[in-house]
């Protein structure tokens, strides 16, 4: 039964209520006239949260119904003030107001009898049906009223001579006749009823009941378990590292050694993934190719590896393969991005290859390169190898090649070992900047991809440049006729490589693919070709001033589809019109000079072909010292320190006139000439400076910044025919 009590702190209030049956009315003393027609009523009261109400005391009004709703009460009664104590309280039926027994024969005539409850002025309870307390009192009864004495013992109903539900009366040997009648609690005897036998549908107190059983099996508990006993709690703590792994039978916790961040090694993510992890990573940056000794050369030969950022060093390593016809002339030396010399070799000894990682398995001879642990080296790293023996000819063996790798432990990727499978689906790093990629391509991110929001293309890198993957074209789009073509119509179009077709679908040349630079000044360029050579060797590969099967025959060679290291010329030399022309270092690619012509040409072999002086002042990025320059003169000085004038196509200088630079060398009239460049004035003069195909005083270079050709590089007075100045850096060239 339950109840909304608005009781004192106005918390409502529910209450269930239960009878106890034929309490002992069987054990009545032998001079006992008749038993007591107090019939005995238990309940509880609890708050709507379940718990028991607050101790103190309530007013019941108990009503007996012969049906379980509506009806009339058939006997009525108050009880002004019952006490509740934990929720718990207790009275007797014919006890209250206004005092009346209450009807036992009547009601045991009935075939059923209901108990209704309320609580103060709160509706009545639900019903309850009474259980064996009237009948046994009239059996009770009857029994005195026929002579028995003796209380019936409780332990005649262990022996099994009496069923345990119905009980049949004899006495003096006569047969029962008060009949049988319903025992359901309240026997006082040892053991009639044991725990088995019981089924309770509902919570009970087993304090108030007394209940003892080796198992209590219950839905759910409430209490603070202060009383409780019998329980053991587990005992003892686990050291750090250590994790519980078991409660022993006697409470004691059982510990193991636990893997914790602090105990894994570097590349933990190896140990815990069975090696199919890792985020250790080697990243290795190599020189771009092979670099000729000069030999007796007390200034020796450099190569420069740009590191890029890929995080704090674990370890860094240096490694050399130099050729040469005596290692005991040799000086090898290592210079960091600050500058600092590790000396690596040092006329060590006979032989004539050098092949060592530094500084393990072999040492350096002065500094200490284990210093980078724990730094970023990113940065310029330049090695110089100097020959101080005299040899056979003008070069003595080369650098092969060198490289820098160091091994980090990356916060930032994660390798997969084995096949990545990823089922619930894979997510592109994204970037919406139109024309721009969120990071550099280069041999280190060389198969790095992401989704370019801007203009829904999935780019890769190849290692040198971000190619789309929907074709050659961004979107499939069709070849265009250049680079600046490309950039009109598509202006978000990347750096990369793209097909051309510059006369068109019915025009007699093939498409062919070629590097578009879409980034300086607006972008548009296209590559034409690339010089790594420092001196002419006659055509062997190279390409320079005096490559007549190169220039005037256009035999091309090598890939004119990225920036890698090697000589090389396209069709787009004779196939792509233009204004503007552009110089960029292969090592440094911010190193550029670009300049806009007064007018526009049909292609560079056109211009170069015809031989003509082509000059402008219209300068639209970079100096000539950004290419290549002697430090010890600053940048933009030559003769009487006036630097560059004029830039522009088939210069010749001293005095000399147009034509014939491009396929017969020096004009005969003048000391220097170049293909492509800058130069300036000098009285009645003309002296040219520098760039591509560059030649002077009989000495065959692609771009040098020879002034007066052996002079000091810095003016005219300390020109002498020992020294020789002129610098030399690989290059490509684009035309727009």
């Amino acid at each position: 039964m339950s109840v909304l009590l608005p009781r004192r702190d106005a918390i409502a209030l529910t209450a269930s209520v239960w009878t106890l049956s034929a309490a002992c009315l069987l054990h009545a003393g032998a001079a006992q006239a008749a038993p007591s027609a107090l019939v005995p009523v238990a309940g509880a009261l609890s708050s709507a949260g379940g718990g028991p109400v607050a101790d103190g005391s309530y007013a019941l009004t108990v009503r007996v119904y012969d049906v379980a709703q509506g009806g009339n009460a058939l006997w009525t009664e108050a009880h002004a003030a019952v006490a509740v104590s934990g929720g718990r309280f207790a009275l007797s039926l014919g006890a209250g107001i206004p005092g009346e027994p209450l009807p036992i024969e009547a009601l045991a005539a009935l075939p059923e009898v209901w108990l209704g409850v309320q609580v103060d002025q709160e509706p009545e309870l639900q019903r309850r049906r009474l259980g064996a307390v009237p009948y046994a009192l009239v059996a009770h009864r009857a029994l005195l009223a026929d002579g028995l004495t003796q209380p019936l013992a409780g332990d005649a109903l262990q022996d099994g001579s009496l069923p345990a539900a119905k009980v049949g009366f004899t006495y003096a040997g006569s047969p029962s006749k008060g009949g049988p009648a319903d025992v359901a609690l309240g026997l006082q005897c040892t053991g009639c009823v044991t725990v088995s036998m019981l089924n309770i549908d509902d919570n009970i107190d087993m304090q108030g009941f007394g209940l003892q059983a080796d198992t209590v099996i219950a839905g759910a508990f409430f209490g603070d378990g202060s009383a409780l006993t019998g329980i053991t709690m587990p005992q003892g703590v686990c050291v750090p590292g250590e994790a519980v792994v078991e409660i022993g039978a006697d409470g004691a916790v059982v510990c193991a050694n636990a893997v914790s961040p602090e105990a894994l090694p570097a590349d933990g993510l190896d140990e815990v993934s069975n090696g199919l992890l890792a985020n250790q990573f080697v990243d290795t940056a190599m020189s771009a190719g092979a670099v000729a000794i000069k030999d007796n050369n007390p200034t020796g030969i450099a190569s420069e590896i740009a590191f890029p950022d890929v995080g704090i060093a674990q370890k860094l390593t240096v490694s050399v393969d130099i050729s040469n016809s005596d290692l005991l002339g040799l000086k090898v030396t290592l210079f960091d991005p600050d500058n600092v010399a590790y000396l690596l070799w040092d006329k060590g000894g006979p032989g004539a290859s050098l092949q060592a990682t530094y500084p393990e398995p072999t040492p350096t001879l002065s500094g200490d390169l284990t210093t980078w642990v724990g730094k970023n080296p990113k940065g310029a790293w330049r090695l110089q190898v100097i020959d101080t023996a005299p040899g056979a000819g003008p070069t003595d063996g080369a650098l092969n090649s060198w490289q820098v790798a160091i091994e980090t432990l990356s916060n930032a990727k994660v390798a997969s070992k084995g096949l990545f499978i990823a089922e619930g689906g894979l997510k592109l790093q994204t970037a919406d900047q139109a024309g721009q990629h969120p990071f550099a391509c280069d041999a280190t991110s060389a198969g790095r991809m992401y989704l370019n929001t801007a203009d829904a293309i999935v780019y890769v890198c190849d290692g040198a440049a971000m190619v789309p993957l929907s074709g050659n074209q961004p979107g499939g789009l069709p070849a265009f006729a250049s680079c600046k073509a490309l950039k009109t119509a598509r202006p978000y179009a990347p750096t990369g490589a793209y097909l051309l077709d510059p006369d068109g679908a019915n025009g007699p040349m093939q498409p062919f693919e070629a590097f578009c630079e879409m980034d300086t000044d607006g972008g548009g360029w296209t590559l034409v070709g690339k010089v790594v050579a420092l001196e002419h060797d006659d055509d062997g590969g190279v390409l320079d001033s005096n490559d007549t099967a190169r220039w005037k025959d256009k035999q091309y060679l090598g890939s004119i589809t990225d920036l890698r290291y090697e000589n090389a010329l396209g069709p787009s030399y004779e196939s792509v019109p233009f204004t503007d022309f552009m110089l960029m270092g292969l090592f440094d690619r911010d190193r550029k000079l670009a300049w806009r012509m007064d007018e526009s040409f049909d292609s560079l072999f056109a211009i170069f072909n015809a031989g003509t002086k082509k000059t402008t002042t219209n300068l639209l990025v970079g100096a000539p010292c950004n290419l290549d320059y002697r430090p010890s003169c600053g940048c933009g000085k030559g003769p009487d320190a006036t630097g560059p004038q004029f830039y522009g196509f088939n210069i010749n200088g001293d005095g000399g006139t147009g034509g014939g630079a491009l396929f017969n060398g020096v004009n005969p009239g003048g000391w220097c000439s170049v293909l492509a460049g800058w130069g300036r004035s000098n009285q009645t003069s003309e002296y040219a400076g520098g760039g591509l195909g560059a030649r002077c005083q009989g000495r065959t270079h692609q771009m040098g910044r020879h002034y007066w050709g052996y002079g000091d590089g810095c003016n005219s007075y300390g020109w002498s025919n020992t020294k020789d100045v002129d610098t030399f850096q690989p290059h490509a060239f684009f035309v727009r």
